[in-house]
């Protein structure tokens, strides 16, 4: 797969061939398993045979294992052919190339052909096909596609990516992608593989494992959310229209984080997959009735994509459920899900199935569907679809609310911390709204100071949708018609429905709050934005709205607690963690009230500085977060953001965007990572791997100094290199290097020494007993 092969082919091979010689190995490479009458059928033409038998005599990559009947491209011709394919007819005309060989090649018999052009052609549901009856007649279906052949192959891997990333697995699909660009060295692949896996990772939350990063690290501040720079926006909008890398997704994903008030104002008379991404951030933002005929218009654009076409078809359906238009809603739902099978979407397919299934349920048919809810939850989890998991839990605890369930409040605490711990508080705070209507109507304890937070929140988010169902409750708690009238005046010009806003008939009575005098009231006093800012690097700090929170008035242990779920920030840590790393050794029953006393301890400490309600220290089950705002400034989380930042500037940026985001995020890493807690093994792990990681970006930053002629810095950079991490043999190389190009011979030599006795040092230790 050598690019100077490739290159010679081109140049000495292909070039030198007629026009109509070059389209026949271009088109036919798709087949495989070559023959005359299999060529003929697929470009139409007659007399393939004989350019076969003359591509053979020419010795132009192509050999015959049987005497003229079959034939076959070699690897290398093939490979080079195959992204000649697409360079020219696109990879839908290619796919539509292969999809037709396919069909060919099952009917002649030539099965492991087939398979691999209909992968080729990502038509997976084929492949399942063929392979499955191929396990039921000679149980040999490993010989149709060898597991060896993702591995090798560049553009199934390709195809193997995508497929994932349609079935939601979007971690694997990273995995996937990445591997990909490891099998072909050309520049366009590469591009394509890096761009669709760069879109990918966006809408992973960075606590998941990926190729470049492996430690839990929910991040809380806008830089460490993964995302894109405006290089790599750039980059998306001449991405192929349906991939994962279409800028619809980016800006969609970015919606999920920010909601739809942050982000850059795009033209309507753009694309329909820019069209798509401003209607659905619109409706994460509650604006139904705007978003509606936007998709109506994508979905009538002739250029739309399947893709497109399917997202949009299940937004408009979403958008006619929450707002209680649209008619014959469930056999449309359910023909979308037919659709989106066929079409190799399972992820939107699940979606609408579940959604057709909890339509059901809110209007009283069959109530054992609530099991069925139930079991495509536990698919989407089996699947590794976290945001099909989300939302279907999100739509199910709407749908038990209506039917009467009782474990509604179960299910929205779910739906909300399924979206918190993937970073999108624009979809936790729709859940968290809705959770708090439901609490009010129960009697819920502290239901209208909860209400009246989430207000607050997704007014400082711009989200009417959710602030329209908060304010809602806090009519409904406190029995007082102003909320309420503003409530349906804000529901209104969103398009949601009234049942949106309504007070949920449970059979119980709200809470309400009373007056000296006992008239009923809302909290009277709005909740302050809070401004958090939590640092970890050089020691433990924390200040809410820039005064600083009193840690030293905790109990040791408490202290530790605090600690560790600051390093978790944002993210459950379970019960049984905490207690092996503070209580080792001691029984269950003391450790756990030695923890409750610490979580109580660190609670008030917490509420005193404001951190009340859905933040501060939370439960949640058997499991314990330390939950801040969504815009809170944690140096760690900055930190990895900005190590992100640097390395898709280096991909689409430059040298010099390169270097100032790695400056950015140098500048936050101030010292260890909780140092006061030493040798604990719940940090050591994580302080060790952020510090090579800091140790390697430094020594990229020197590179990068040195190649724009910044020597100073660029010695700045290399010794900081080595401080971190002495063991690394290339900034102390590249330290020499920079003081003897300067001139200060004196500087290289002392440089030359320290790194001998670092070397020194590491002998030593290899040979002491």
């Amino acid at each position: 797969r050598s690019k100077l092969i490739r290159s010679y082919l081109a140049r000495n091979v292909l070039a030198e061939l007629s026009d109509d010689r070059r389209q026949f190995l271009l088109r036919t490479c798709t087949l495989g398993a070559l023959t005359g009458t299999l060529c003929d059928q697929l470009l139409g033409i007659t007399g393939s045979g004989k350019i076969l038998d003359e591509l053979e005599q020419q010795q132009l990559f192509t050999s015959s294992d049987d005497d003229g009947q079959t034939f076959r491209y070699h690897e290398v011709l093939r490979t080079h052919l195959e992204l000649a394919l697409v360079e020219e007819h696109g990879a839908n005309g290619a796919r539509e190339w292969f999809a037709k060989s396919a069909v060919l090649l099952e009917s002649v018999g030539e099965l492991r052909a087939a398979v691999r052009a209909y992968a080729r052609a990502e038509d997976w549901g084929a492949v399942a096909r063929l392979i499955q009856a191929q396990s039921a007649a000679t149980a040999g279906a490993e010989l149709l596609l060898p597991p060896g052949l993702l591995l090798q192959d560049p553009w199934l891997a390709l195809a193997d990516a995508r497929r994932r990333l349609r079935s939601g697995d979007l971690a694997s699909a990273v995995e996937a992608f990445h591997r990909a660009e490891a099998l072909l060295d050309e520049p366009e692949f590469l591009q394509q593989c890096k761009q669709e896996r760069l879109a990918a990772l966006a809408w992973l939350p960075s606590g998941l494992p990926g190729p470049s990063r492996r430690s839990p690290a929910v991040g809380g501040s806008r830089a460490a959310t993964g995302r894109p720079s405006a290089a790599q926006m750039a980059a998306h909008r001449g991405a192929t229209p349906g991939t994962a890398s279409a800028p619809w997704a980016i800006i969609v994903r970015e919606a999920t984080r920010f909601g739809p008030g942050r982000l850059p104002a795009l033209p309507l008379s753009g694309d329909s997959g820019e069209r798509l991404a401003i209607a659905v951030s619109a409706l994460i933002g509650g604006e139904f009735r705007w978003a509606g005929p936007v998709l109506a218009g994508v979905l009538a654009d002739p250029q739309s994509t399947a893709v497109h076409r399917a997202v949009t078809e299940l937004a408009l359906l979403v958008s006619e459920v929450v707002s209680g238009r649209g008619t014959d809603l469930t056999d449309r739902i359910g023909q979308l899900g037919l659709e989106a099978e066929l079409a190799g979407l399972p992820w939107v397919a699940r979606l609408a199935r579940g959604l057709h299934e909890t339509l059901l349920v809110a209007t009283g048919t069959a109530p054992w569907r609530i099991g069925a809810c139930a079991d495509l939850l536990a698919q989407c989890d089996a699947e590794r679809d976290l945001w099909g998991a989300a939302l279907l839990q999100l739509a199910s605890a709407v749908a038990g609310e209506l039917a009467g369930d009782l474990h509604t409040e179960t299910k929205f605490v779910d739906a909300a911390a399924r979206f918190a711990a993937l970073e999108a508080p624009a979809l936790e705070l729709w859940a968290a709204a809705l959770l708090s209507r439901h609490q009010v109507a129960v009697g819920g304890h502290h239901a209208l100071a909860y209400a009246q937070q989430v207000m607050v929140q997704a007014e400082f988010m711009q989200l009417r949708g959710p602030a329209a169902i908060a304010l809602s409750a806090l009519g409904n708690g406190a029995g007082s018609s102003p909320p309420q009238e503003r409530a349906r005046g804000l529901a209104a010009s969103c398009g949601l429905g009234l049942w949106t806003i309504d007070e949920v008939d449970t059979g119980q009575t709200p809470e309400v709050v009373l007056d000296s005098d006992g008239g009923s009231r809302a909290p009277s006093l709005p909740i302050p934005t809070l401004q958090v800012e939590l640092h970890l690097f050089g020691g433990f700090r924390m200040s809410v709205n820039g005064c600083p929170v009193a840690v030293d008035t905790l109990r040791p242990r408490a202290r530790v607690l605090l600690r560790m779920l600051a390093l978790h920030v944002n993210r459950d840590v379970h019960r049984e963690q905490i207690i092996d790393a503070l209580w080792p050794g001691t029984a269950v029953l003391i450790a756990t009230r030695r923890l409750q006393v610490a979580v109580s301890s660190v609670r008030q400490l917490l509420e005193q500085t404001g951190l009340t309600g859905v933040f501060g220290l939370v439960r949640r089950g058997e499991s314990y977060r330390l939950a801040l705002p969504a815009d809170s400034t944690i140096d760690l989380r900055v930190f990895e953001g900005e190590m992100r930042r640097a390395q898709e500037a280096a991909t689409y940026g430059g040298v010099a965007a390169g270097i100032a985001a790695r400056e950015s995020g140098l500048a936050q890493y101030t010292g260890d990572l909780l140092p006061e807690d030493g040798a604990a093994e719940y940090v050591v792990d994580e302080r060790e791997r952020i510090r090579m990681v800091a140790a390697v970006t430094a020594t990229a930053l020197a590179q990068d100094c040195r190649e724009l002629g910044l020597i100073r810095q660029a010695q700045s950079a290399a010794r900081r290199s080595v401080q971190l991490d002495p063991f690394q043999d290339i900034p102390w190389i590249l330290l020499t290097e920079l003081y003897e190009s300067s001139g200060d011979l004196s500087a290289a030599e002392c440089v030359r020494r320290e790194h001998a006795k670092v070397l020194a040092s590491l002998e030593s230790d290899a040979f002491s007993p």
